[in-house]
């Protein structure tokens, strides 16, 4: 197995509980890596959970709200896949 090349990357998926968030909470370290690399364009994040007791917008609040800049195409959850599947198959 070789070593992990983080120059090489160019996007991340983030869990959003326990990785960038415990509870309400902000875990600092992950969401100034998130803001540092967001910011100088140096890799392109999106945002994954599947928990199901907040709304896609509730989570963007969320992230926001910690100073990460987000747009409402980077997060996935099981109601958009819902969503999705549900419009998809009628």
């Amino acid at each position: 197995m070789g070593t992990f090349d983080i120059a090489s990357k160019h996007a991340f998926v983030c869990d959003l509980d326990g990785t960038l968030f415990m509870g309400p909470n902000p875990i600092k370290p992950a969401v100034d890596f998130v803001i540092e690399n967001t910011k100088s364009g140096r890799f392109c994040f999106f945002y994954l959970t599947n928990n199901t007791s907040k709304t896609p917008a509730e989570y963007m609040k969320k992230i926001a709200g910690a100073n990460i800049p987000v747009e409402p195409d980077q997060i996935l959850t099981p109601l958009i896949t819902l969503e999705e599947y549900i419009r998809e198959k009628g």
